[in-house]
């Protein structure tokens, strides 16, 4: 490493600590991962530290948040150390507060300016291109241009609102399309939220346990659409379920007779 560079390591607690563990150390930081990413014998550490030091640390984004953090985190630290201590005062405690937040004000104003000034003299000292990426902006623009096509296409049925406030001549127009989209091609469901597939995964965490860790995949699967489907699953009759069971099977009618 460089010199006297020592990062200090990650602490969800003592985050005050590390207030500025990479402000004042990101170009050392910076350089040490280039050259272990050069003379390092291991691929996997090189491929890494060459990803942080141009991905990660080579990010103006990246660079300038560092900047707000830390304008941030010094004005939190500063005043949760006198909240701390013990001869503290309520109405002490009350101004210190006060003016924190005078100070967020403030910084909202003109402290994103100021970030960026010295996040761009930053990134000339350590060769990064001071220019905010665009892939976001454009992505967001890609989805909501899918989501424009579909409206174009499936829109009219959407609301029934809108499907009588078409006349004659543009309800055809709409149903032609329509047709012509359809025509050789599979409807797909568009989810607008993936909360069904998340809620999946949750309940799988609760039922997949070390107790059940045998259980295969064809129970697990009934198992987990019956959590997930609670609501619909207690209108359900026992009795009613375990006679069509039993009724499919003439083995199984003697059984459960």
């Amino acid at each position: 490493m460089h010199g006297s560079l020592t990062p200090k390591p990650l602490s969800s607690t003592r985050w005050e600590s590390r207030v500025d563990t990479i402000r004042f150390q990101i170009g050392d930081i910076r350089e040490a991962l280039l050259e272990v990413a050069e003379i390092d014998h291991d691929s996997k550490i090189k491929s890494e530290a060459k990803s942080l030091a141009l991905n990660e640390l080579g990010d103006f984004e990246f660079l300038v948040s560092i900047i707000i953090w830390y304008e941030i985190l010094s004005l939190v630290n500063e005043v949760s150390k006198h909240l701390q201590t013990k001869s503290m005062l309520i109405y002490v405690a009350i101004s210190q507060v006060k003016a924190l937040i005078s100070c967020f004000e403030k910084y909202r104003e003109n402290g994103f300016s100021k970030a960026i000034d010295i996040a761009k003299d930053i990134a000339k000292d350590i060769d990064i291109n001071p220019v905010f990426p665009k892939r976001p902006i454009s992505s967001l623009k890609k989805r909501f241009e899918q989501y424009e096509k579909y409206e174009n296409i499936f829109g009219f049925i959407f609301t029934t609102d809108k499907l009588y406030s078409l006349d004659d001549s543009a309800l055809e127009s709409c149903c032609v399309n329509l047709q012509n989209v359809l025509k050789n091609k599979i409807l797909l469901t568009i989810p607008i939220t993936v909360t069904s597939a998340e809620r999946s995964f949750s309940k799988l965490k609760l039922l997949k346990s070390y107790l059940r860790s045998t259980m295969l995949q064809d129970r697990l699967n009934g198992v987990v659409m019956i959590a997930i489907e609670n609501g619909l699953f207690e209108k359900v009759t026992y009795a009613e379920l375990i006679d069509d069971f039993a009724s499919k099977n003439a083995r199984r009618a003697i059984v459960f007779k």
